[in-house]
């Protein structure tokens, strides 16, 4: 889902998820994604999508792992 507005909007930690979808067990169920992660706010009015970020092969896992790592711990700071 993309924003009607080109805006940035601030939202408190709080209001703030991270999700990460990890389909390496599954065969080819999920489009040939092997892990799909995403940030995104909830706000009163709707949900927004912050950031998405997906792998394909066995050789971005790490990458993918350290990405959502740093947000994780900023998250929780």
């Amino acid at each position: 889902m993309l924003p009607q507005v080109w805006r940035i909007h601030h939202y408190p930690k709080h209001l703030l998820h991270c999700f990460v979808d990890d389909n390496r067990s599954k065969s080819n169920d999920a489009d040939g994604v092997l892990i799909r992660a995403e940030l995104f706010s909830i706000s009163p009015n709707e949900e927004q999508l912050c950031w998405e970020c997906s792998c394909r092969s066995e050789l971005e896992v790490p990458e993918m792992q350290s990405k959502v790592s740093r947000w994780l711990s900023w998250l929780n700071r």
